[in-house]
């Protein structure tokens, strides 16, 4: 990740002659425009539309695949401010302290500081300690000075959400890219997408099988071919054809898995290999 300040650019036409136009994301310099990673509403009607840094969550829990450099025109108001700690921080999109923060700018960039008393308190302080790396008057620094005071402030963000330690109930099978194979007895829900995978297939061990994907953005893995396969081995091992088995693998294109109810008669190994080999991230 890469952070620039750049506080000379203003308007949405800076921003379109400038060389990383399309290739990075732009916070708060003149122009809203989010097929090219522009994210500035100041022009909209604030209390109506999201903020920016509660646009880039959703992106992010979508799965959307976005730049690795930001240039920012300002930094240290709580909207900028989150959506910095979040592009710095992908992998805990899926926080609930995450959550909490956009949130929290979210009401106050909208509404103001009459939204204070809606929050919480705590987060509200969190946020507010973060902001204290930036000086007030934050457009009297040079740009270099205002950067490494504004990752001072991300990281300070950062050092509050990795206080919460991570439950490990699950055992990695395989891995490939940001793909995971894994045995699990529990419902893993969101967790290992928070952790910055964007797919994975989870076994309980006893012949069940399923497979999911973060959203539609994820292109890297075909579920669909994977489960044509598996389903053409399951009715070799049955002695039947694929029209004559009892229950297939099966599903929509994010989630599904192995025959319902009476899972598979596939070994684990074979299996992985398959959803490897449609992995292509």
């Amino acid at each position: 990740m890469e952070l620039i300040i750049a506080k000379e650019i203003s308007t949405a036409d800076k921003v379109k002659s400038h060389p990383l136009f399309g290739k990075a994301i732009f916070i708060e310099c003149g122009l809203d425009d989010d097929d090219n990673f522009c994210f500035d509403h100041h022009d909209g009607n604030r209390d109506k539309e999201l903020s920016i840094c509660e646009r880039i969550h959703q992106m992010l829990l979508l799965g959307r695949k976005l730049p690795n450099i930001i240039v920012m025109n300002a930094i240290r108001g709580f909207d900028n401010l989150v959506a910095a700690y979040l592009l710095f921080n992908r992998s805990f999109a899926g926080r609930v302290e995450t959550g909490k923060f956009v949130h929290a700018a979210g009401l106050m960039d909208r509404i103001g500081p009459s939204a204070a008393s809606a929050i919480d308190q705590h987060i509200l302080a969190v946020i507010n300690t973060a902001q204290e790396e930036i000086p007030w008057q934050e457009w009297k620094l040079t740009n270099e000075d205002l950067k490494a005071a504004g990752l001072k402030a991300v990281e300070s963000l950062k050092r509050m959400v990795c206080r919460v330690g991570q439950i490990v109930d699950y055992q990695v099978l395989a891995t490939k890219g940001n793909f995971l194979v894994v045995q699990s007895s529990v419902p893993l829900g969101t967790r290992l997408y928070d952790q910055g995978h964007l797919a994975y297939v989870v076994t309980d061990g006893q012949g069940k099988w399923t497979y999911c994907k973060k959203s539609k953005y994820v292109e890297e893995i075909d579920y669909t071919t994977a489960c044509d396969y598996l389903n053409a081995q399951e009715a070799t091992a049955s002695n039947c054809k694929v029209s004559e088995l009892q229950a297939t693998w099966a599903g929509s294109p994010f989630i599904g898995g192995s025959p319902r109810n009476i899972g598979t008669v596939l070994p684990q190994e074979k299996i992985i290999e398959v959803f490897l080999k449609c992995y292509n991230g």
